[in-house]
C-alpha cells in the first residue's frame, strides 16, 4: 500500500453527518419537556456548540439545567432526565456505521494500514464512540472534546499523526469536508481525500472544502481503498 496509515473524520465519513432535523426534534421534544419555548433552547444549544467541541462543557445536557433556568422554568429532576434520555438517544443513533465503514476498516487492517481518527465532537460522543461497532478499530482516536483543539487547528492533526506514530506523508486524510478539515490536513501535509455525501440535511450545507476543493474525490466510502494502493 502506498500510505501506512488513514485519518478518518467521524460525521458524514464513518457515520451520516450530524443530522440537522432529527436534531430540531430532539431539542423541540427536550424543550416540552422543560417547560421553555423550542425556538430559544435551539439557540441556546447553538451558542454552546463552540464550546461544547473544545470540551469546556463536557456535554449537552451539563448544561440542560443552566439554559432551562435562563429562559425562566424550574425543571424537576425527572423532566431533567427525560430531557438527558432524548439527547442520548439521538447521539447513540447518529453513531450507526455508515455500510460500507466496517468493511473498509477491516481491509484497511488486513493491510497493515494504520487507523486513526480525528473528530470534531462534543463531550457525549467519544465513550460512546468507543464502545460502539467502530470503535476497537481505533488505538488512539483524537477528539476535540478532549484534546481542546478543534479542526483545522494544526494541533488537533499533529495530536492524531502522533497516536498514529507516521509523518504526514505518510497518512492520507479522509472526509466529508466540514469545518475546513481537509485544507486543514493538507496544510499539515497529508493527501487529503473528500468524500461526497449529502449535505441536505446538516446545519452546514455549504463548505468550501466541498465547493471549492481542487484534490481527491470519492463518491463511495470503499474507493479509500484504491487510493491507498494508488
Amino acid at each position: 500500500m502506498r500510505y501506512r496509515g488513514v485519518l478518518f473524520d467521524l460525521y458524514g465519513t464513518l457515520v451520516r453527518p450530524f443530522r440537522r432535523r432529527e436534531h430540531l426534534l430532539a431539542v423541540a421534544q427536550c424543550a416540552q419537556i422543560l417547560g421553555v419555548p423550542p425556538d430559544a433552547l435551539q439557540q441556546a444549544f447553538n451558542l454552546d456548540y463552540q464550546r461544547r467541541i473544545r470540551g469546556e462543557l463536557k456535554s449537552a445536557w451539563e448544561s440542560l439545567a443552566p439554559m432551562a433556568r435562563a429562559l425562566g422554568a424550574q425543571p424537576s429532576t425527572a423532566a431533567l432526565s427525560a430531557a438527558q434520555e432524548i439527547l442520548d438517544r439521538f447521539v447513540e443513533e447518529g453513531l450507526e456505521p455508515l455500510p460500507q465503514a466496517i468493511p473498509l476498516l477491516e481491509d484497511l487492517r488486513r493491510g497493515g494500514i494504520a487507523i486513526g481518527l480525528c473528530s470534531n465532537c462534543s463531550g457525549e460522543v467519544p465513550t460512546r464512540f468507543m464502545r460502539g461497532p467502530l470503535g476497537p478499530f481505533f488505538e488512539a482516536p483524537v477528539f476535540s472534546s478532549e484534546v481542546g483543539f478543534v479542526k483545522p487547528n494544526p494541533r488537533i492533526y499533529e495530536a492524531a499523526l502522533a497516536g498514529l506514530g507516521l509523518r504526514p506523508e505518510e497518512v492520507l486524510y479522509v472526509g466529508d469536508g466540514s469545518d475546513n478539515e481537509l485544507s486543514g490536513a493538507a496544510a499539515c501535509g497529508m493527501r487529503a481525500v473528500l468524500v461526497e455525501v449529502d449535505l441536505s440535511n446538516t446545519y452546514d450545507a455549504r463548505r468550501a472544502d466541498v465547493d471549492d476543493w481542487q484534490g481527491d474525490r470519492v463518491h463511495e466510502l470503499r474507493d479509500v481503498l484504491r487510493i491507498c494502493d494508488g
